[in-house]
């Protein structure tokens, strides 16, 4: 079971990882999208909710399941779900103009001292990502991609003869890997807008070792930081590296145990003492939302599942967490797998480590603020056991699959954008039901939705096992 994340995707510099879901007929047991008329047909009568929806139990999942021939109970089945809802809403999903230059600097500072209130900000280990550096980085980046695909295609090599090769080759051309700018060395330009400036990064080379990283405004897009205290428990003082990477350090480091619920009563034997899960959830989540310097803010980051480590003799945990708005959460990676197959949606992607109780040491992206654009509210909703016979009916009838998984989540349907500009890009979301359902036949789960107002709009995705 995958736990450092290999897939993951970024538009433009905003991270929303993207793993799309496609219709096409195929070999995976799944029929083509052209059976939706007849569900959909099927569906007309169905109930009218008033103002509160209350949620589809398990119980009547489980019967539903068992008037389908080719869906079964999963031994680790799992429903989550609101308990009730004000109302199904649906919007175009948008991001936050970038903030000019300086107002971004000042906000990365803020949110530098909040973060890290026992440490003295030193404006010469902040640096920037923008035209000046991109510019450089793609003429190595394609460059490098040259000699790669020399190495794979002309001379055949792969695994460590082709990385050693490719170093070689690297080095005899002279490429020369491009430096992040210094803010202070471009102050004048960076300041009076003079060059683009994408995020602002914070490398402490000095005794303090932190990390810190931001697009502007922080939240409404690529932000992370790491304080460290996983990665001096893991090194040797001798041995530990100049910078702090933005990495995640226990996944890299720790021995992986089990994956848990955010609400388990499980105890862990952290580095200052022995809690269970579900309070060093508490913690994380009450620190992520309560963050002052996260402006526009307009969701709440929230824990999914947990992943628990071992770091030499103690307990680390890696949330794995996404954004909830109006009681439904975005939708996020299942992690259960190496890789996905298929054409995707967007899927919001966050996760942060643990080590000691009482403070998150390490986070990957805060994704909470967004602008709700047109957003409308429904009062017509499908129960998810209805989901269950919908998407029964879009897969084939000789294959048997295991439900794992119901949950109810916001789905991105389309992408609107006349430039990949923030302001110019737009999201069409709608909440819809995903079911996890796995076949053990090739051991591959796929990853279901249909709108959750009118059951239409199926998509799915794999996930392939390693």
């Amino acid at each position: 079971m995958m736990r450092i994340f290999k897939k993951i995707a970024v538009f433009f510099v905003l991270v929303t990882s993207v793993f799309i879901v496609s219709c096409s007929k195929n070999d995976s047991g799944f029929e083509s999208e052209n059976m939706l008329s007849s569900s959909e047909k099927e569906i007309k009568n169905n109930e009218k909710i008033t103002k509160s929806i209350v949620a589809s139990d398990a119980e009547s999942i489980m019967e539903a399941v068992n008037t389908v021939a080719n869906i079964i109970p999963g031994e680790e089945f799992t429903v989550s779900v609101p308990e009730e809802l004000d109302g199904l809403p649906s919007f175009d999903l948008g991001y936050h103009s970038f903030l000019n230059n300086k107002d971004a600097y000042d906000n990365f500072v803020k949110c530098f001292s909040e973060i890290f209130p026992d440490v003295e900000f030193k404006p010469e280990y902040t640096m920037f990502s923008g035209e000046k550096y991109d510019a450089i980085s793609l003429a190595y980046s394609e460059e490098t991609e040259k000699v790669r695909m020399y190495v794979w295609n002309e001379e055949g090599l792969r695994g460590e003869e082709a990385t050693k090769r490719i170093e070689e080759l690297i080095k005899e051309k002279n490429l020369v890997k491009p430096v992040i700018p210094l803010v202070e060395d471009y102050k004048d330009e960076v300041f009076d807008d003079k060059t683009q400036v994408f995020m602002y990064i914070y490398q402490d080379k000095g005794d303090d070792k932190v990390f810190m990283e931001a697009q502007s405004p922080v939240g409404n897009g690529l932000f992370r930081f790491n304080r460290g205290v996983i990665a001096k428990r893991h090194f040797k003082n001798d041995d530990f590296p100049d910078m702090l990477e933005a990495y995640d350090q226990l996944s890299y480091f720790g021995g992986f145990k089990k994956e848990v619920p955010a609400d388990s009563e499980e105890e862990v034997n952290m580095l200052d003492k022995t809690v269970k899960v579900k309070d060093a959830v508490a913690v994380f989540e009450s620190y992520i939302n309560s963050l002052e310097c996260i402006e526009n803010k307009s969701a709440d980051l929230k824990v999914k599942y947990v992943n628990i480590y071992e770091l030499h003799g103690v307990e680390g945990l890696q949330m794995i967490c996404t954004s909830t708005y109006k009681g439904i959460d975005f939708d996020g990676i299942n992690g259960t797998s190496s890789y996905t197959e298929g054409d995707s949606g967007y899927q919001i992607f966050c996760y942060g480590s643990m080590i000691n109780s009482f403070e998150v040491d390490s986070i990957y992206n805060i994704p909470v603020s967004f602008r709700y654009i047109d957003e409308k509210e429904s009062y017509d909703m499908i129960s998810a056991a209805e989901a269950v016979k919908l998407v029964s009916k879009e897969m084939s009838q000789t294959v048997e699959f295991e439900l794992r998984k119901v949950e109810l989540v916001y789905f991105v349907e389309s992408i609107n954008g006349k430039s990949t500009m923030p302001e110019d890009l737009s999201l069409e979301t709608k909440a819809s039901w995903k079911l996890s359902l796995y076949n053990k036949n090739d051991r591959i789960t796929y990853v279901c939705y249909v709108n959750a107002e009118d059951g239409g709009n199926f998509h799915y995705y794999k996930e392939i096992p390693e």
